[in-house]
C-alpha cells in the first residue's frame, strides 16, 4: 500500500510526520557530504605536510651536519670565537627544527582529525 494511503488518514500529523523525516534524511546526506569533503581536505593536508616535512628536513639534516663538522674543529680550529657562537646557534637552532612535529607526528594529527570530525558529527544529529 503506497505511503500517501497509508499517511492519508493521519491529516496534519502525517504531514509532520513525513517532514520531519525528510529534513533528518538531507541533515544526515549533507553531514556526509561535509565528512567526506573535510575527508578529502585532511588527505590533502597531510601529504602536503609530508612532503614539506621531507623538502624541510633534508636540507635541515645537511647544514646541521656541516655546522657539527664545524663545531667540532674536524678540518682545524676556529680562529674566531664569534664564528663558534654562530655555529652553536646553528646546531641548536637547526635541533629545535627537527623536533618540531612537522611531518613526524602527521599520523597523530590525523587520528586527532577523524576524532574531531566524529564528535562534531555525533553533535549535530543531536
Amino acid at each position: 500500500m503506497p505511503a500517501a494511503l497509508l499517511l492519508a488518514g493521519l491529516g496534519i500529523f502525517g504531514i509532520v510526520f513525513v517532514l520531519r523525516g525528510l529534513n533528518q534524511q538531507r541533515r544526515i546526506e549533507d553531514l556526509r557530504v561535509e565528512s567526506e569533503s573535510f575527508a578529502r581536505a585532511s588527505e590533502a593536508k597531510t601529504a602536503f605536510l609530508a612532503n614539506m616535512s621531507h623538502e624541510l628536513r633534508t636540507p635541515l639534516n645537511a647544514v646541521l651536519g656541516f655546522a657539527q663538522l664545524m663545531q667540532g674543529e674536524v678540518f682545524g680550529p676556529i680562529g674566531n670565537v664569534r664564528y663558534r657562537q654562530y655555529i652553536e646557534e646553528i646546531v641548536r637552532s637547526g635541533d629545535h627544527l627537527l623536533r618540531l612535529p612537522i611531518g613526524g607526528e602527521v599520523e597523530s594529527l590525523n587520528v586527532s582529525n577523524a576524532a574531531a570530525v566524529a564528535l562534531y558529527e555525533f553533535a549535530r544529529l543531536r
